[in-house]
């Protein structure tokens, strides 16, 4: 018996469109997803990162391995939602910024950090998006359902609160 759920698994198109329309109603600049087979950006990854083009961020070194499978990251994992976001206002007068440059006696601050940091807009987003996505889709799906299938007794543990964007990716 097949889950109940607002987006039949026949209509993959229907639940892409929420999910685009969702991130750029969440701020997101777009929404794209993708299996998890990376080609050969595995091998241009290992290749730039041997050359230290890496600087000193040595935690793209450290975690090379995960960004190269995400199936290490989770196990089972099938499809990736990838979002964007400029950090960059979009009200910047860039030839206002040029001409700052050009003035020796001008301190200037870089663009992006003027605003509030980028990794927690990205981070507190992407929870929202996630928190949507639970509540429009999984909690529907899994936690709907009053019968006791071996599948939702399974999931059951996973309707609390504390559902996390890694369960969101595994299923």
């Amino acid at each position: 018996m097949p889950i109940s759920t607002p987006f039949s698994l026949l209509d993959e198109s229907k639940l892409r469109t929420w999910l685009g329309e969702k991130a750029l109603e969440l701020g997101f600049d777009g929404m794209r997803i993708t299996d998890t087979h990376l080609g050969q950006a595995s091998e241009r990854l290992n290749s730039w990162l041997s050359k230290s083009f890496h600087g000193q961020m040595e935690y793209l070194q450290r975690h090379a391995q995960l960004r190269s499978d995400p199936a290490l990251l989770l196990p089972g994992t099938v499809r990736v939602i990838c979002v964007r976001m400029n950090y960059l206002p979009p009200e910047i007068n860039f030839d206002h910024e040029w001409q700052r440059l050009e003035e020796p006696t001008q301190a200037v601050v870089s663009i992006y950090a003027r605003g509030r940091d980028y990794h927690k807009v990205l981070r507190q987003r992407m929870q929202d998006f996630a928190k949507a996505i639970e509540e429009k889709i999984l909690r529907r799906r899994i936690c709907g359902r009053g019968d006791t299938s071996r599948k939702n007794a399974r999931l059951r543990p996973y309707c609390g609160r504390d559902w996390s964007w890694h369960n969101l990716v595994g299923i």
